[in-house]
């Protein structure tokens, strides 16, 4: 297990955003990286920071 992200036991706030549908779908608040790795199911990314669960963004690839 790794140490605190902060040294202070302060949590760190994530974004979950869905990848496939390109949409915000949670949160977490965490204090330990590797709990925040442990807790994001797959196809989903890690934003840091805190975005609005109504945010959606469309890829124009």
């Amino acid at each position: 297990m790794s140490a605190p992200l902060f040294g202070t036991g302060a949590e760190a706030q994530y974004t979950l955003f869905e990848l496939r549908f390109g949409e915000v779908c949670g949160h977490l608040a965490m204090t330990n990286f590797d709990d925040v790795l442990a807790n994001t199911p797959l196809n989903v990314a890690l934003i840091e920071g805190t975005i609005p669960p109504t945010s959606s963004f469309l890829s124009m690839g």
